[in-house]
């Protein structure tokens, strides 16, 4: 892929399971990147159990598809612990933005114990084509002007800890949640994602103009 799509996405304050999804990306190029399933179901001393994972292929005009990565391992990678363990997994994802050299999406892992109990994470991703999941230090300078955005976005005072803070009103900070979209004028946001602390199916999104912020050395957005 030699050309950026970055997605306009009106993004919530919160983001939730009902929000839109979508399984494939088309960029201008003519690259469509799409989500591909592996899945397997068990059953052992009356408990009944499965696995699910997806990934991401890419197609090319007139080639064949190229698995790109799968988000978690394999079912035949996965299955003997979880069945061991009685435990039910489920890992999606839905397909957000893509770059010459990486994808953006939001994952959602669903969990469930051999008495019935259901957690669930959600969180964005930004990955490279072989991925590896990016951390926010791989993209952007997470110095003192990062953090006085990020607590003016939050409505936060200057001083206690962001994490803390966070963590009172029902979500934590995750370096490797965050996607790439555009703004006004078609200017690049990072956007960050702020999972629940509480296992439910949200995010608390933080919008941040990539021109305020100092890129890492190396970035993907340099």
């Amino acid at each position: 892929m030699s050309l950026i799509t970055i997605l306009p996405i009106a993004f919530a304050a919160v983001w939730s399971a009902q929000s839109p999804t979508m399984t494939f990306l088309e960029t201008a190029d003519g690259v469509t990147l799409s989500i591909i399933q592996a899945d397997s179901t068990w059953s052992a001393g009356g408990t009944e159990g499965s696995y699910v994972v997806q990934g991401i292929i890419q197609t090319e005009r007139n080639s064949i598809p190229d698995t790109l990565f799968w988000i978690a391992g394999l079912p035949s990678d996965m299955v003997p612990s979880l069945e061991s363990a009685g435990l039910t997994e489920e890992r999606r994802l839905d397909l957000l933005a893509a770059g010459a050299s990486w994808i953006s999406g939001r994952i959602r892992i669903r969990f469930i114990n051999a008495a019935g109990r259901e957690s669930v994470y959600t969180a964005f991703r930004t990955w490279l084509l072989d991925g590896t999941e990016l951390d926010l230090d791989m993209v952007v300078q997470r110095d003192s002007l990062f953090d006085r955005i990020v607590r003016d976005s939050l409505g936060m005072p200057r001083e206690g800890n962001i994490d803390s803070w966070l963590w009172r009103r029902g979500f934590w900070f995750d370096p490797q949640s965050f996607v790439l979209a555009s703004g006004e004028d078609s200017l690049p946001l990072l956007v960050l994602g702020l999972p629940s602390s509480e296992g439910e199916d949200t995010l608390f999104t933080i919008e941040l103009p990539v021109q305020l912020l100092n890129t890492a050395s190396g970035s993907m957005l340099d």
